[in-house]
């Protein structure tokens, strides 16, 4: 019988991405803003990239939440395509500024002009 793997998507890579976001929070771990709907809303991304280190693609300890599919309701980016298998140095000076034409979410609260005091 040959080696059994386990691959992106199945049940184990699930319980995998739970794991991650138990142990690290639902903050992204390049722009440093939370993930609106933890493990639902987010990504997993690897510290050392695959391409790197093919042999810690399921290490635990390598894996870190990231906004993926949805943009961070912040600044507007998605981290994980804005880094891809750069460094994360780069993806972090890249974050630093909104993403072009982000207007910002509803979901986040503006802040307000100070009012009169009584």
């Amino acid at each position: 019988m040959g080696l059994v793997t386990m691959g992106r998507g199945g049940f184990r890579w699930n319980k995998l991405r739970q794991m991650v976001y138990d142990v690290y929070g639902p903050v992204c771990w390049i722009c440093e803003h939370g993930i609106p709907g933890g493990v639902r809303g987010g990504e997993v991304d690897h510290v050392i990239t695959v391409c790197e280190q093919p042999e810690l693609r399921f290490v635990l300890s390598n894996l870190r939440p990231i906004h993926g599919r949805h943009r961070c309701p912040v600044c507007g980016h998605r981290c994980n395509q804005v880094r891809a298998a750069r460094p994360v140095e780069y993806a972090r000076r890249r974050v630093k500024t909104p993403a072009p034409g982000f207007k910002g979410s509803p979901l986040v609260e503006k802040p307000q002009a100070p009012g009169r005091e009584w």
